[in-house]
């Protein structure tokens, strides 16, 4: 006997079908590039898609193994575990996730695609050591350091910046909703001393402005520290110079962009 959404037609609609969907793989975990990965039942199917996304192709092509990653706003491991297998054991990924919620996640994604090479740090990154005002979202994508509409409530949170790690990363990604001014802010010496550093980010000009900064400043700095940017340009499926930043910056479009130093 069919279950009644069947029998009325909505099992047909793709919302109650993504929503389905995302009630089985909080019990069971979905196949992401041959590994496992358990979603959370809030917004678990936002990520059913992800694979395909030619973001996370740039992702796989830019790692080798023995790198060394820094995975800042982790959330539940989507990329922290892509990251972690194409680095191999020689390697190793730092993944900052401020949400104890997402924290339980990742270490259960982390645990059952038995993984060593993986270290959780539940902080947030920004430009200073310290405590902020983190605001907590309902789902797990879309907690910041800043508020928005999708916030509900806040609480103290401990802050790190990146030029206090005693590290030279090979890679670092970028997924924070608003923090990108700060965590370049709070990384100048790092991107300066590393010759063959990558970076990937999800860049949010409306959420750095909600951030308290300008979405321009992160740009500037990457480009003086001799870093080429591009946008991930998913409809193409093709890295696009970014050649005027500030034009960029005034597009309050969410976007991933790419960064690498020529030659």
């Amino acid at each position: 006997m069919k279950p009644l959404f069947f029998k009325t037609g909505l099992g047909k609609n793709p919302l109650i079908k993504l929503l389905l969907k995302a009630i089985v793989y909080a019990r069971n975990p979905i196949k992401v590039e041959g590994l496992k990965l358990y979603l959370p039942l809030s917004d678990g199917w936002d990520y059913i898609n992800r694979p395909k996304f030619f973001h996370t192709q740039i992702l796989k092509e830019n790692l080798k193994e023995g790198d060394v990653v820094i995975d800042i706003g982790a959330c539940i491991g989507f990329h922290t575990i892509i990251e972690a297998k194409k680095v191999g054991n020689k390697g190793k990924i730092i993944a900052f996730e401020a949400d104890e919620r997402n924290c339980g996640f990742l270490e259960k994604n982390i645990r059952i695609n038995g993984f060593n090479n993986i270290d959780i740090i539940n902080m947030a990154v920004s430009d200073k050591k310290g405590e902020e005002e983190f605001f907590v979202s309902f789902g797990s994508k879309y907690n910041q350091l800043g508020r928005n509409e999708t916030t509900q409530n806040f609480i103290k949170i401990k802050t790190a910046f990146l030029d206090q790690l005693e590290i030279k990363p090979n890679f670092i990604k970028i997924d924070a909703m608003g923090s990108e001014a700060k965590i370049i802010r709070g990384a100048k010496k790092i991107l300066a001393d590393s010759k063959n550093l990558k970076i990937m980010i999800q860049y949010s000009p409306g959420k750095i402005k909600q951030c308290g900064d300008e979405p321009l400043e992160p740009l500037t700095t990457l480009k003086n520290s001799g870093f080429k940017i591009l946008e991930i340009n998913e409809e193409e499926k093709k890295l696009i110079e970014i050649k005027d930043i500030e034009k960029f910056s005034k597009e309050h479009i969410t976007r991933e962009i790419f960064c690498c130093k020529p030659g």
